[in-house]
């Protein structure tokens, strides 16, 4: 089940031993997106095949580098999220106008550490602020994001959830021979790697039950959203990021964007989040030591970047959704949860929603920003309401690209852009 390039020592052997020898099969990894029932929720908001963000850490970043990165996003119709953090000197420190400003454009969907008076006083300032960022990037042990849960953080990761070899997450692979042969490449060894031992992986993996970890190793070979073990006090939301062969800086964005890769996450119609320091620049292909990493004072952009945001922009006029890490999670988190019943009849299909699988909280138009359903060409009028509220929603009908004989009912994906003062 090992490819000769991967040796099974350590964390890699022990993940492995626990899927004894019977390989993963094409069940476990999830439904086809290319077989839709009569009515099923889209794989992406419509048009799109893929969904790709840019976890992009801006501690070290300065100003002019960042208006000049948010204006080549936004300018060719990409968002880039921004990062609040806690760093006297960081450009978008979450006490300052500018964090207001990302924030009031709805860009601010990331934290990255703690304030230094630790996890209570980071949730404190967050809804002092008013800020509800979506996701928190730490660089410790997950258990100090626990409390930042009051401040709206739903999405939690660290350094031992990096991957540097697998791009493309939840890819359709829809025969057993393919799926066999990426997993047989996969390393688990490669999560985290260059972290201190003890990480949550690691303490996540020892806690489980013998009967949940089979499915954590598969979740972690194939999702980008994590399902984990009922151990965890997380619940259901850490992600991956994908970081490749070389630690993030502006320099290597265009090795994490090759259009090979691209074309994968599309075939694949799968969900990343890159991580990435766009402040940084690093020789490449040089090893940690020699790769003379400084903070850049620009300009940011060389020929290179410029060609791998033009390609992007490009392919996410109607193939690759190209988002903030948030709202990509968010989405795929919704097309995996969400609830539904239809009540058909000869000349009309009412599809109510009811909620999210693990979710009190009643759902509103915040909640299902994109919501796309594909059914047959030749099926009838299809309404959608929420569950006590007959008024429809503003769906849109349209031909469905991905499948043939297919329509696709959506809500429109509105892109959220800042533009420098």
């Amino acid at each position: 089940m090992t490819s000769p390039a991967v040796r099974p020592t350590g964390r890699d052997r022990r993940f492995r031993e626990v899927l004894q020898s019977r390989p993963i099969n094409v069940r476990e990894v999830g439904p086809s997106p290319a077989a839709p029932l009569a009515l099923s929720i889209r794989r992406f908001p419509f048009p799109y095949r893929a969904g790709l963000a840019i976890s992009n850490d801006t501690r070290t970043m300065t100003r002019s580098v960042f208006d000049e990165l948010h204006s080549a996003f936004t300018g060719r119709g990409l968002e880039l999220g921004a990062m609040l953090s806690f760093g006297e000197g960081d450009v978008c420190n979450a006490r300052g106008p500018l964090a207001r400003d990302m924030h009031a454009a709805g860009l601010a969907d990331s934290v990255a550490g703690l304030s230094a008076a630790g996890p209570e006083d980071t949730a404190r300032q967050l809804a002092e602020a008013g800020f509800r960022p979506k996701c928190f990037i730490g660089d410790a042990g997950l258990d100090t994001a626990v409390p930042l849960r009051a401040a709206g953080v739903r999405y939690f990761t660290d350094p031992s959830f990096a991957v540097g070899e697998k791009f493309g997450d939840g890819l359709d692979l829809r025969s057993t021979a393919r799926l066999q042969e990426a997993f047989g490449r996969f390393d688990y060894d490669d999560l985290g790697a260059g972290e201190m031992a003890g990480t949550d992986l690691d303490s996540i993996w020892d806690a489980a039950k013998d009967d949940e970890r089979r499915q954590f190793a598969v979740d972690l070979f194939n999702s980008v959203l994590l399902p984990l073990p009922s151990c965890s006090v997380l619940g259901s939301s850490v992600f991956k990021r994908y970081r490749g062969g070389q630690r993030p800086a502006l320099t290597t964005l265009p090795l994490q964007l090759r259009s090979m890769f691209l074309d994968a996450l599309e075939t694949g119609q799968g969900a990343i989040v890159i991580e990435q320091r766009l402040g940084e620049t690093a020789l490449i292909g040089q090893a940690p030591e020699q790769e003379q990493r400084r903070r850049l004072d620009g300009p940011a952009l060389s020929l290179h970047e410029e060609v791998a945001l033009d390609e992007l922009a490009e392919r996410a006029t109607e193939k690759l959704l190209v988002t903030t890490p948030g709202r990509l999670l968010d989405w795929v988190r919704l097309q995996s949860t969400l609830r539904f019943e239809v009540d058909e009849t000869a000349d009309r299909w009412l599809i109510r929603l009811i909620g999210l699988d693990g979710s009190a909280n009643p759902l509103g138009l915040a909640d299902v920003d994109g919501l796309s359903f594909t059914l047959p060409a030749d099926g009838p009028e299809a309404l959608v309401i929420f569950e006590g509220n007959d008024q429809p929603l503003p769906m849109k009908r349209s031909p469905e690209p991905s499948v043939d004989g297919h329509h696709c009912i959506h809500l429109p994906w509105e892109n959220r852009a800042w533009a420098p003062c």
